[in-house]
């Protein structure tokens, strides 16, 4: 077994570090917004004149399949953000946020033996943000807990790229080493080397291997440090796979069709001109002129290098749009003028409609195919018309939303309850904490219309409840206290649906007071809150589960109505 320093020297691992850095940065080219580089003609020149490889992926291919003249048009019209970095965001990553909202998610703490809901030292809406992003971008990284002090532990990513050296059994990380810089005025030097395993944390300088700086034990009996994504890319552990793994062709293509739908796009508005050649009336013999009188002409502005020419200088390729094209004046056999050509002075040329039309429906398909293939959705767009009923696709889509939702809500369970144990077991003891983490698997994706179909035709009131409990959640997915009030409501209203409370009636079912409770429910409501404050600050302050909770509510509404309603047939009796 290597010694620590030993393990720094020998790079464990380094070609698949290597692989799974250069597989990170291809992906996040991709999907990651980058700001627009400023494009000189000294840039592209040294684009065009290069013999070798450059950092950008996608050009690198470009310059690969195109004439040096194509490719700089496609060089000066591919824009950042790129467009699948567009779709990612717009289209992608708001959808896989649904994870946070499942129905049937749950998270558990004991610690000393005591459940506890939402321990705040995990600082869990943050977190979940860190591994939401990480999963996304970032799938490759390393999440490490380590300690401040003694029962101090604290959580953050190491980029792959820092990591030096690693060792793995399957998915589980044994040990690692990786560049840092720790904030620390006592120690002789502040950037170096961390090395982490099952028994401590070591820390070198970065140029003295001889001498360890920093020597903290633990006791948590396992290396503190897990891959962020679930499964490995191939058969190598240390390359992660990403919900982008099988997409980055297809995200290259659409980044490429939907460059060259800008330059179709402005070759359909801006034209290519083919004129005769033939002298201009008021230019100069070298095609550049102006009036010497003319406000701000160029021999009026004196100092400045301006030009002015009768062409349009954009580029040496004949199809770059807005080029005017000069036709040498043809002359016959016999020395006349060749009258066509007169005829045709001047002559625009567009791409032609049909190329647009293909183009918008090429890069519409490969948009459809990314976002389907991430998240599920879109697919049955594409499915040939009249083969499937509206609620037949809606179903179907819903499924595959739904399982794509599932997979990703698997790999942020993972690794949350995995860290969750970590921080807990380095701050309490590995004996004193148990957790579960589950981000759920139902999440509620129907539209509203589409629900108050299911909860008319659901077999009985506990399903048509549940419908009902499960819109409320979707409805206020954004605002918690929103829900758990509706959710209150909704255990406290005597009938589920007016169907129900019909029934009763109709069967003579129903005493006055219930009758009251479900005719009158908001007024009832209306007073419980005048008297005990608002309900949700009642609930929460009540130190009891929730069914007794729902019990206390509920009984104390009963009272108000048996109170204002025997009130109220005392008066109809004194006023008979």
């Amino acid at each position: 077994m290597l010694v620590s320093k030993d393990f720094i020297k020998s790079k464990h691992n380094q070609a698949n570090l290597e692989e799974a850095c250069r597989q990170q940065k291809q992906l996040s080219y991709f999907t990651q917004s980058k700001v627009q580089k400023d494009i000189t003609v000294e840039y592209l020149e040294q684009w065009a004149n290069r013999k070798y490889r450059g950092d950008d992926y996608f050009l690198n291919w470009v310059k690969t399949i195109l004439k040096t003249d194509n490719f700089l048009l496609i060089f000066k019209y591919l824009r950042f953000p790129i467009p699948s970095a567009s779709l990612i965001n717009d289209k992608v990553r708001s959808q896989l946020r649904r994870v946070f909202y499942s129905e049937d998610s749950y998270f558990r703490y004991e610690i000393n033996g005591e459940l506890i809901k939402h321990p705040k030292e995990l600082e869990i809406d943050d977190f979940n943000e860190t591994l939401f992003n990480a999963l996304l971008f970032r799938h490759n990284d390393i999440l490490i807990t380590d300690l401040k002090d003694v029962n101090e532990p604290y959580r953050f990513l190491v980029d792959i790229e820092d990591v030096v050296s690693i060792e793995t059994d399957g998915s589980i990380i044994k040990k690692i080493a990786y560049s840092a810089e720790i904030n620390d005025d006592t120690l002789e030097e502040q950037k170096g080397i961390v090395y982490i395993d099952e028994e401590r944390y070591l820390f070198y300088g970065k140029d003295n291997l001889d001498k360890e700086l920093l020597n903290i034990p633990h006791d948590l009996g396992k290396c503190p440090a897990d891959f962020v994504s679930l499964e490995s890319f191939g058969d190598d552990s240390v390359v992660r796979k990403s919900i982008f793994s099988y997409t980055r062709e297809k995200m290259e293509n659409y980044v490429f069709l939907s460059t060259l739908q800008n330059m179709a796009i402005a070759s359909g508005v801006i034209p290519t001109v083919t004129m005769l050649d033939v002298p201009i009336e008021g230019a100069d013999n070298d095609g550049k002129g102006s009036s010497d009188l003319e406000p701000m002409s160029l021999k009026q502005l004196g100092s400045q290098r301006a030009t002015q020419t009768s062409t349009v200088s954009s580029g040496n390729s004949i199809m770059q749009s807005g080029n005017l094209i000069k036709v040498p004046l043809i002359r016959k056999e016999d020395g006349s003028v060749e009258m066509d050509v007169v005829k045709n002075y001047l002559n625009f040329f567009y791409v032609p409609i049909e190329a647009l039309e293909y183009l918008n429906k090429r890069v519409k398909e490969v948009e459809v195919d990314i976002v389907s293939s991430i998240i599920g959705d879109h697919s049955e767009s594409l499915t040939p018309q009249g083969s499937k009923s509206p609620t037949e696709i809606n179903g179907v889509t819903i499924v595959s939303k739904q399982d794509k939702l599932r997979e990703f809500s698997k790999q942020l369970s993972r690794i949350r309850e995995r860290s969750d144990f970590n921080f807990l077991a380095l701050k309490y003891g590995k004996d004193r904490v148990k957790n579960e983490a589950f981000y759920g698997s139902d999440f509620f994706l129907e539209a509203q219309d589409t629900i108050y179909k299911l909860i008319s035709l659901a077999p009985n009131p506990i399903e048509q409840k549940s419908l009902l409990i499960k819109s409320a959640r979707n409805r206020n997915r954004f605002n918690e206290n929103n829900f758990t009030k509706e959710y209150i409501l909704y255990q406290l209203l005597p009938y589920s649906t007016k169907e129900d409370f019909a029934l009763a009636l109709t069967n003579d079912k129903v005493g006055d007071i219930t009758f009251q409770y479900q005719t009158r429910f908001n007024h009832w409501v209306n007073i419980f809150e005048y008297q005990y404050g608002d309900m949700l600050t009642f609930w929460n302050g009540l130190d009891a589960n929730e069914s007794e909770k729902i019990g206390i509510i509920n009984n104390l509404i009963l009272i108000i109505i048996r109170d204002n309603y025997e009130k109220s047939s005392m008066v109809k009796d004194l006023q008979g």
